[in-house]
């Protein structure tokens, strides 16, 4: 077995470990709190709403898949529509990592030739802070309505701070006065260079790649909402979904886990929904936007290793 199949064999069992522990606490939790006259977590899904809103994820992950081809080509490796979607789907595999940083080893998967690690992990840099700055617009109009002092000022600041970090990320002037202060080894290893050159490759497309995608995972979690009978327009859900995800996001956790969760649920109480039917929903719109993804991940990462096996060093 080659080094990068023993490195996956084993994150793909601590992934099961994960898995099985994150299940079994999510069963706890209905068992505790849900209501015993509730439908069941998967009935809703198997809804016609249900098969429509895991159908706007796969959008969103293939609008996201786009992006990372794009991100990739720029660095000099252009692949294929149907290998790049294959890789960025199996990288999807190893999300339930502190901070997702299992993804930053994605391109590594690329058959025959795998991308640089360094060229990897700049891609993924690039992801993430982009998917971070558009998770935060998105999130504001649900900030505004989470009564605390000063919620309107907060709001305006943070939109000024987080548009003015997207257009700096396009700026060559920015990106030279912030790399001053970063030492040579962070920016080595993070490849920093090429993360700015992913930023400032087609910006306008992939804002809008990535705007969309989380756009199509927002609508998702707002039909699940319809279908439940929860009184909430789809600005509010989806902004609730995109907070929830930057709260997960900074716990570091693997995916986001415990954070999104415990964000979720009590967004969907401030707006109305019983401890029962918000636990209800987190359950459903987790397994839609992460462990369906997940799974995908699995079969796209099964699927390459038999068309393209990985390749023992001779």
């Amino acid at each position: 077995m080659t080094p990068l199949g023993a490195s996956l064999g084993r994150s793909l069992l601590t992934l099961a470990l994960v898995a099985m522990v994150v299940l079994g606490v999510y069963q706890g939790l209905w068992q505790w709190w849900g209501d015993p006259q509730a439908p069941s977590v998967w009935q809703g899904l198997w809804s016609a709403d249900g098969a429509l809103a895991a159908a706007l994820c796969l959008l969103s992950y293939g609008l996201r898949g786009q992006r990372w081809r794009l991100w990739v080509a720029a660095c000099g490796h252009p692949t294929g529509w149907r290998q790049g979607m294959r890789v960025y789907l199996a990288g999807y595999s190893l999300t339930p990592t502190p901070g997702n940083l299992g993804e930053a080893v994605r391109g590594r998967l690329l058959r025959p030739t795998p991308l640089p690690t360094t060229t990897s992990v700049a891609v993924f840099a690039a992801e993430r802070l982009q998917d971070l700055l558009g998770l935060v617009l998105l999130a504001l109009p649900a900030l505004m309505v989470i009564p605390f002092e000063g919620s309107a000022l907060v709001v305006v600041m943070l939109s000024l701070l987080t548009l003015a970090l997207l257009w700096s990320s396009t700026q060559n002037w920015a990106w030279r006065w912030g790399l001053r202060w970063i030492p040579f080894k962070v920016k080595q290893v993070l490849g920093l260079t090429q993360a700015q050159q992913c930023l400032q490759h087609r910006p306008t497309l992939t804002w809008t790649l990535t705007m969309l995608a989380w756009g199509a995972q927002g609508l998702a979690v707002w039909l699940m909402c319809r279908h439940h009978h929860l009184t909430v327009d789809i600005l509010l859900a989806s902004s609730s979904y995109a907070l929830s995800m930057v709260a997960g996001a900074l716990t570091t956790l693997p995916a986001g886990l415990g954070g999104t969760e415990a964000s979720l649920v009590g967004l969907f109480t401030q707006q109305g929904a019983s401890t029962a039917l918000a636990l209800l929903l987190t359950l459903q719109i987790r397994l839609l936007t992460l462990w369906l993804a997940v799974a995908i991940g699995l079969l796209a990462l099964v699927y390459g290793w038999r068309v393209d096996p990985p390749r023992s060093a001779s």
